[in-house]
């Protein structure tokens, strides 16, 4: 799955599916701009810039830039709040407000040209879906919401993208960091560890699937 995320090829992508992101990122914008004006989008938004860092990060429905993980974090609330975004009925789950927030944040950190966001979006979005389709987790009655659980695989995917070079070093540095040698188990953690800023969900649904 990461093999397929890093490999994943725009020019590969027909023009149909191209178009059909692209709209999903504005339909997803626009639910973002949307919940920043209600009650909890406010809330989350101010949350996001006080305990958050300074940085080149969107919080649509405010003027200051924040760090990665806390403009994730309010956008991926925003984009959810009115329920006005967008479902996948395969997989009963909400992909744009978990994969557009994570890789929007993700695009501004590292600098990433639109081209870079959109391909990000495509790989979120295929394999959200189809993570999400294999497990459907009923939305009622469960012990898991299947947005918030396959939510992580959507995450991970966009920063997984080779698109975003600039962010998937920083991943990788981080977790060579602090590996330690010789302990497979560790390793693992961290790898898991130094996806979790993309989104709030992200170890969960890698923990379930392990």
């Amino acid at each position: 799955l990461a093999r397929y995320c890093l490999d994943f090829a725009l020019d590969k992508v027909p023009a149909e599916v191209k178009r059909k992101a692209a709209l999903c990122i504005l339909d997803t914008v626009g639910c973002m701009i949307a919940g920043s004006s209600n009650r909890v989008g406010k809330i989350v938004t101010a949350y996001a810039l006080e305990w958050g860092k300074p940085g080149p990060c969107t919080v649509f429905g405010r003027g200051s830039g924040v760090d990665l993980e806390s403009a994730a974090l309010a956008n991926g609330t925003l984009g959810h709040l009115m329920e006005l975004d967008d479902g996948h009925r395969p997989s009963d789950n909400h992909l744009g407000c978990v994969v557009v927030s994570s890789a929007i944040a993700a695009a501004e950190h590292a600098g990433a040209t639109g081209a870079d966001l959109l391909r990000a979006v495509i790989a979120g979005y295929d394999v959200m879906g189809r993570a999400g389709h294999a497990v459907c987790l009923p939305r009622r009655d469960a012990p898991f919401h299947g947005t918030g659980t396959t939510g992580g695989f959507g995450a991970a995917a966009t920063a997984c993208s080779r698109a975003l070079d600039a962010m998937y070093r920083k991943l990788r540095d981080h977790h060579h960091a602090y590996v330690r040698p010789n302990a497979t188990d560790y390793r693992l953690l961290n790898r898991l560890y130094a996806l979790h800023y993309l989104f709030p969900f992200v170890i969960l649904g890698l923990v379930i699937l392990h």
